[in-house]
């Protein structure tokens, strides 16, 4: 292979590739959490520490905050509401929610696991004037990916449920830990689901048998995200226009090489 034609192939390649971006890609995630939801006697439903985070896999995007238990209900009377969601750009997403005592707080991790920190003073859910829940935290964790698989965690930190002629620890992954005929209450586990997927659980549901006063602390859900496939940034239809410009750019550099060698060997340029 002559030099010029050596050359003359390189820059054909060389244009062809120059006409084509790399290919787009991202990966999509979501998370969503609510710290309270509260239905009081009166009927009445009231919400608190609800966050979301989208990402189209550009940007990372982040939600939730902490604060008292709403005045509105009368349900929940000792505890700090806390959230926290995270979707970032590489398709992972995490979320985090739930009660803690006051001077507490919830952090989500670089790996999207949560860290809770109790605080003092505890929480305290009063279902009737006679049943109550009490914990340093409640708190309920999960995590997402598009590529690995997602996880579900629940924080259940010295909780007890307290009726007449009962007394009762409360741990997390009891489906039914509630009172036959009175309460039903449940708190939730540990989990994974598959990549790609969506998972989610609530740290504590609660309701009244035969009344309207219900609570789910700590609602968190993670995915799915998804992968998304790259796509070509050039489409199949574009590429006459990309190899015409490379005939172009082919022709081009012959007619130079030959410039030059003729302009070499002494003749007019």
């Amino acid at each position: 292979m002559t030099s010029w034609t050596r050359w003359t192939t390189t820059a054909a390649l060389a244009s062809a590739l120059a006409l084509v971006p790399a290919a787009a890609h991202a990966d999509t995630a979501k998370a969503s959490a609510r710290a309270l939801g509260v239905t009081t006697s009166l009927g009445a439903s009231v919400g608190a520490g609800a966050a979301s985070a989208t990402s189209d896999g550009t940007d990372p995007d982040t939600g939730g905050g902490s604060g008292g238990a709403p005045s509105s209900q009368d349900v929940v009377t000792a505890g700090l509401v806390v959230s926290k969601v995270r979707a970032l750009a590489d398709g992972t997403s995490a979320a985090c929610a739930g009660l803690v005592g006051s001077g507490g707080s919830i952090q989500i991790g670089a790996d999207g696991s949560c860290a809770v920190n109790a605080g003092g003073g505890g929480v305290r859910i009063a279902l009737t004037p006679l049943i109550t829940v009490t914990a340093d935290a409640l708190v309920a964790s999960c995590t997402a990916s598009s590529t690995a698989r997602g996880t579900t965690k629940t924080v259940v930190t010295n909780a007890r449920l307290t009726a007449p002629l009962v007394s009762t620890g409360l741990s997390a992954g009891q489906a039914s830990a509630g009172i036959s005929g009175v309460l039903a209450l449940g708190t939730g586990g540990s989990s994974t689901f598959a990549a790609a997927g969506s998972g989610g659980t609530t740290a504590l549901t609660a309701s009244v048998v035969g009344g309207t006063v219900a609570v789910d602390v700590g609602q968190v859900s993670c995915g799915e995200n998804a992968v998304v496939v790259p796509t070509p940034a050039l489409p199949l239809e574009g590429w006459p226009v990309a190899l015409a410009g490379a005939a172009v750019a082919v022709v081009a550099g012959r007619a130079l090489l030959r410039r030059a060698a003729t302009t070499g060997n002494g003749a007019p340029a």
